[in-house]
């Protein structure tokens, strides 16, 4: 039996790095209503680390963290 992602097309750069932001901007909103301050700050660890691979993978467009302190 094969899976549909075999068939499915590679997802470019620019998909990619939206999806990283999308993580990034939904690690931060998490984090903000987190009532452990440990698990916050990995959340925004995560936030900051999908926001450089982004940014990485597409530096024209500048990705840059959506953070809110």
């Amino acid at each position: 039996m094969s899976s549909n992602r075999s068939k499915a097309s590679p997802l470019t750069s620019s998909a990619v790095a939206d999806r990283l932001l999308a993580h990034a901007r939904l690690c931060e909103q998490i984090a903000q209503d987190c009532w452990s301050e440990q698990s916050a700050e990995e959340l925004r660890r995560m936030a900051r680390e999908c926001s450089r691979a982004a940014a990485e993978m597409m530096p024209e467009r500048q990705a840059q963290p959506h953070i809110a302190h």
